[in-house]
């Protein structure tokens, strides 16, 4: 412990503060049906979620990477193991605008515009309708489709589409945003747009943000990698050698 030179009073130690990790998981499993017709698409996986982590799992379709998220995400229950969210503020539980999922495919309400597609969160949360749709409005320019608010689905195409999806899901501001596959039904150039609005919207907001994937160039683009095989969890593989661009 260091001291002042004039008084000679010591300086008390620095200390370091840390934040809890928005997802806190240990030997987590999630099985579906039982006995011989059982299937484990979990199996005892451990891990954490940083405020600031932005991770990519990797894994073929069938791996367990959606289960996953959605167990992260409070959606799904684990069969064994311990699963907590020591960051929220809700007993332990995500509180539904804490946590946004981007599912695989753009799943937008056909009747309604992509303006009230992205406001409907936050109507459901009890805003007024008309400062919802400001907000929806804001969020839709923020991904670069605020020209489309008052477009139905079947006007976008796919990559308007998951940017509406994304806006939706980014809208009430979470702390942490999980996207299942969001890249799996668009092309190259889509994809890499998409990944694009992804970072940028979890850098805007401070959030963590976790990508399942199947495609290396999507998981590249994330600092830590992940991977999903036969349901078991590998957080310990090399980190990729460049940055994301």
């Amino acid at each position: 412990m260091g001291s002042d030179r004039r008084t000679g009073t010591p300086h008390p130690p620095s200390v370091t503060y840390r934040r809890p990790p928005l997802v806190a998981a240990v030997q987590v499993s999630r099985t579906f049906g039982a006995g011989r017709r059982a299937v484990v698409a979990v199996h005892g996986a451990t891990c954490t979620i940083e405020p600031d982590a932005r991770i990519a799992i990797s894994g073929v379709s069938g791996s367990g990477k959606s289960t996953l998220l959605h167990l992260f995400a409070g959606l799904d229950q684990p069969t064994s193991g311990s699963l907590e969210w020591p960051a929220q503020d809700h007993g332990g539980a995500p509180g539904s605008y804490d946590v946004a999922t981007v599912f695989q495919g753009a799943s937008l309400i056909p009747s309604l515009t992509a303006r009230e597609n992205a406001a409907l969160p936050l109507v459901l949360q009890g805003i007024g309708q008309g400062i919802a749709e400001d907000r929806a409005d804001l969020a839709l320019t923020d991904l670069g489709v605020g020209g489309f608010g008052g477009k139905l689905p079947e006007e976008l195409s796919g990559g308007q589409a998951q940017r509406v999806a994304v806006a939706r899901a980014v809208a009430t501001s979470p702390r942490l945003i999980l996207a299942d596959e969001p890249t799996g039904q668009l092309d190259h150039r889509a994809a890499q747009r998409v990944v694009d609005v992804l970072l940028h919207t979890a850098d805007r907001l401070g959030a963590a943000l976790v990508v399942s994937t199947h495609d290396p160039q999507v998981a590249h683009r994330l600092v830590t990698p992940w991977r999903m095989h036969q349901g078991r969890l590998d957080t310990h593989l090399d980190e990729p050698s460049c940055r994301r661009s």
